[in-house]
């Protein structure tokens, strides 16, 4: 019988292409690697090479005349935030007669990283009454998480969610912020929202008279009521 020995091989995985997604991203992410003899460095032509991500295969594609195995189409969105590690790798194959030896590449990093939630709407009503206050409600984000109503400018206070104004003149500006979690950024509404303010009714005025006044008579008006003392 004739033993013909497996040629040794060198298999180099390129940095995905791109090296960094955003969590959720459909990508697609290109990842390539190039197959050659080990002596020589010839490219090894019609060779199958596995692709993997956290052990996990990718895809497969053969190398052309380059020694060249690309694949173009893989989805990233099933990844966590973190770095990954992806490695090429090259079973032993007979190509025109020749038997090539197995190989593995090194390992290169797609890194996910947090994704940006989605627009963040702030609800309020305008205008807002003197001393009396309204509740404040955000539409949006992704998370769910905890909102934070912050004031940016005018005689306004926030306690929670209920947005209090302390004048019947001006305006206030707002925005909202919905926390992120381990997958996603906070968000924060924008542009501000502007609430206009107003003045209130006073309480009722009652005006004290005493009937009949008498002929070339003077009698003292006074009110009760009102709330400014003005």
């Amino acid at each position: 019988a004739t033993f013909t020995a497996s040629v040794a091989t060198t298999l180099a995985l390129s940095t995905p292409n791109p090296a960094s997604v955003p969590f959720g991203s459909s990508g697609p992410v290109t990842l390539s690697a190039t197959l050659t003899r080990t002596t020589g460095g010839a490219a090894v032509v019609g060779a199958t090479i596995n692709f993997t991500a956290d052990a996990s295969s990718v895809g497969s594609a053969v190398t052309n005349s380059s020694g060249v195995a690309t694949i173009t189409t893989y989805n990233p969105s099933a990844l966590l935030v973190g770095g990954h590690t992806v490695q090429a790798s090259f079973a032993q194959q007979s190509i025109s007669s020749t038997t090539y030896s197995a190989s593995t590449s090194g390992n290169q990093t797609l890194t996910v990283t947090k994704a940006n939630q989605a627009a963040l709407t702030l609800n309020t009503t305008t205008p807002l009454i003197y001393n009396q206050s309204e509740t404040l409600s955000v539409t949006g984000g992704s998370t769910g998480g905890a909102v934070t109503y912050n004031l940016g400018s005018g005689p306004c206070t926030i306690v929670g969610n209920q947005l209090t104004a302390n004048s019947g003149t001006g305006s206030c500006t707002l925005t909202a912020t919905m926390a992120g979690d381990s997958n996603y950024n906070d968000v924060t509404s924008t542009p501000a929202n502007t609430v206009n303010l107003a003045k209130a009714n006073q309480a009722a005025l009652t005006l004290n008279t005493t009937s009949p006044l008498i002929y070339n008579q003077s009698e003292t008006l006074s009110v009760t009521g009102g709330s400014t003392g003005g």
